[in-house]
């Protein structure tokens, strides 16, 4: 009975620590043109997705800013500028990109 509650135990924080998403990379795939970036964090992210751009913003938060005003220009869309984790879930939320 001790093994069974020592391996359940162990299970439990091996669960736990899946859902921390800063001890994996994450693969996101852009639902536009199919490609797809690794990337550590969120910050990581909008910086990979800065530098790709055709834009030439210097900092992440003008290039989500200008993002999001060409979203709401386009297609009236609300997506949130206000750091990268609120930035990357609404892009998530609105299938600009996705998970794997």
């Amino acid at each position: 009975m001790k093994v069974y509650k020592i391996i359940s135990m162990i299970e439990r924080w091996i669960w736990q620590l899946n859902k921390l998403s800063y001890l994996r990379q994450m693969k996101i795939k852009f639902n536009d043109d199919g490609s797809m970036v690794t990337a550590d964090s969120n910050i990581q992210l909008v910086t990979i997705m800065r530098e790709n751009s055709c834009t030439r913003e210097k900092t992440n938060h003008e290039y989500m800013i200008n993002y999001s005003r060409r979203a709401v220009v386009n297609n009236n869309e609300d997506i949130r500028a206000i750091n990268e984790d609120d930035f990357v879930a609404d892009l998530i939320k609105l299938k600009h990109i996705e998970k794997i």
